[in-house]
């Protein structure tokens, strides 16, 4: 495979993961801490949560770096460290800064007094999350989910 349609490929899947990050819904999950808490409420675990916002900014960087590497194909690929240091610390950064979002909702729905809705919550070691409810008759009998 050349270098042009690899690069061309990173272009497409990362504006794919992109637009999957934000069709899973990456938006309501940004805001969640900062709105009025609704009367059930699903918090995913701490890492899913960071990779679901560090998602779209690092197939961001590297769909730009992608497109530039197209743009100007005769440039070394290794000049291209400085602009993947800069990925590196805005993941970071945003990683730490959505960890906190993360806590800050969490301890938000401890103080409102939610209970956890046993039958609807899972724990797997690849996709965990937990369902609050503001009483426990707003709870569901099962999430629908094998295992959960």
């Amino acid at each position: 495979m050349n270098q042009q349609l690899a690069r061309v490929l990173s272009i497409v899947f990362s504006l794919f993961f992109i637009w999957l990050a934000f069709f899973l819904g990456l938006v309501n999950e940004i805001i969640k801490p900062f709105v009025v808490l609704p009367e059930r409420i699903k918090l995913y675990a701490h890492l899913n949560y960071v990779f679901l916002l560090i998602a779209p900014v690092f197939f961001g960087w590297v769909t730009f770096i992608s497109i530039h590497q197209a743009l100007n194909s005769k440039r070394d690929r290794v000049s291209y460290g400085r602009w993947w240091r800069y990925a590196f610390i805005t993941v970071i950064s945003i990683a730490v800064l959505s960890l906190t979002n993360r806590i800050y909702l969490g301890y938000r729905v401890d103080q409102a007094g939610y209970v956890k809705c046993a039958e609807e919550s899972r724990t797997s070691a690849k996709s965990s999350w937990r369902v609050y409810a503001k009483d426990l008759s707003l709870c569901k009998s099962s999430s629908g989910i094998a295992g959960g």
